[in-house]
């Protein structure tokens, strides 16, 4: 009698498939919920002022904003209309141009002595809309003044050369290619290490997060 050859279940092709789906979901979600925080803080809007521009609930907005919710197509119409851009702006189809900020080499703003003393050029600086500063920096080797004690984080990057960083207890050396971030209310000083010249990046960053009262 002729044996049947039976073939080894495979897993259904299906199931791959399906978790790509929710993951893409929740990619869209999460920049969906991104993109209405950015909208409300740099409208200048706490909750309470969307949810009575909306008429929904402040708790419900704070959780769409964490993406604890998923909104349905009705929120996001009634969140378009209150901060009166279109319903693609919402999905990340379209980009209003003041959200991207193109600053030029030649449009550096410089400020500061030089020599012994620190030296800045402003790439970026926060206007109270857009919370991150950066400061291209060539620093003296006086460190004797206090920079810092500022909201939210800092994060220095060495472009070239050797700097120290001072704080209250500590000091951190760093050198070409190395960085550190630190949380801004740190009282810190910073200065260049032997005679060679030196570059760094500083950014710092701030959180809108006292808006959502």
């Amino acid at each position: 009698m002729a044996s049947t050859l039976k073939l080894p279940k495979t897993a259904p092709e299906a199931a791959p498939a399906r978790r790509a789906d929710k993951q893409d979901t929740a990619a869209r979600m999460q920049g969906i919920a991104a993109r209405i925080r950015s909208l409300r803080t740099r409208a200048g809007m706490t909750l309470d002022q969307l949810a009575a521009a909306t008429g929904l609930d402040k708790g419900y907005l704070s959780r769409l904003e964490r993406q604890a919710k998923t909104p349905s197509i009705t929120t996001l119409m009634k969140l378009a209309d209150a901060f009166a851009v279109d319903l693609s702006r919402l999905f990340g189809d379209t980009v209003e141009r003041s959200a991207i900020t193109v600053v030029r080499q030649a449009e550096r703003m410089p400020y500061g002595a030089g020599g012994e003393e620190h030296a800045y050029q402003a790439l970026f600086q926060d206007d109270g809309q857009h919370h991150l500063s950066a400061f291209v920096m060539e620093p003296g080797d006086h460190g004797d003044r206090d920079i810092g004690e500022h909201a939210g984080d800092e994060m220095i990057y060495v472009l070239n050369g050797m700097v120290e960083v001072a704080f209250a207890d500590h000091t951190v050396v760093l050198e070409t290619g190395d960085s550190m971030r630190f949380e801004g209310h740190l009282k810190h000083r910073l200065r260049r290490i032997g005679p060679e010249r030196s570059e760094v990046l500083i950014v710092i960053a701030r959180d809108g997060i006292a808006k959502d009262r």
